[in-house]
């Protein structure tokens, strides 16, 4: 019974999405990403906000590293709008058709693996130093960033090709 319900929901969900994307049409990705990214740069000023203000005013908290943070969102907040334009038209053109979404999803999963290993290097950056073990473990990762993008590629393909292969349409 609760099951049936979940169901309902998520069905509505799909619906409504489907509505939206059905009214805006090739706009709906790029609405979606600017709502997206207002969001995003208000979350990110509250963060500089907080670290500037010390707003919570608790002795143990590093504001600084708050603001830090805040700071390299706000840096690079047109890749993470670009980011959000690409992937929501490739979600787009992938649910618009499926057959070729297959092949076209591989490499949108494997850019973005390699986005969220940037930063991750990024966010290890700015809480050490360069030096140590941990400085040697961000360079190890900055070096793979093409073998990581070729190996999430591949594996993509691979699973596509399988999938291709059971004669699946999803």
């Amino acid at each position: 019974m609760a099951n049936e319900g979940r169901c309902k929901v998520v069905c509505k969900l799909r619906s409504t999405n489907d509505t939206w994307k059905n009214t805006f049409g090739m706009a709906y990705p790029l609405i979606n990403a600017v709502i997206g990214i207002i969001v995003f740069a208000i979350a990110t000023y509250v963060l500089i906000w907080v670290g500037e203000n010390q707003w919570m005013g608790v002795s143990e908290i590093r504001y600084d590293i708050i603001e830090e943070v805040g700071r390299f969102l706000q840096d690079h907040i047109l890749l993470f709008f670009l980011l959000m334009v690409f992937t929501n038209y490739s979600d787009y053109a992938i649910s618009r058709n499926k057959s070729i979404g297959r092949w076209v999803k591989p490499p949108v999963i494997a850019l973005t693996v390699v986005v969220v290993a940037w930063i991750f290097v990024s966010a290890l950056k700015l809480f050490t130093s360069e030096a140590g073990f941990v400085g040697d473990i961000i360079s190890a990762i900055e070096l793979l960033y093409i073998p990581l993008f070729l190996f999430a590629l591949f594996i993509g393909y691979v699973v596509a090709f399988v999938d291709f292969a059971k004669g699946s349409d999803s």
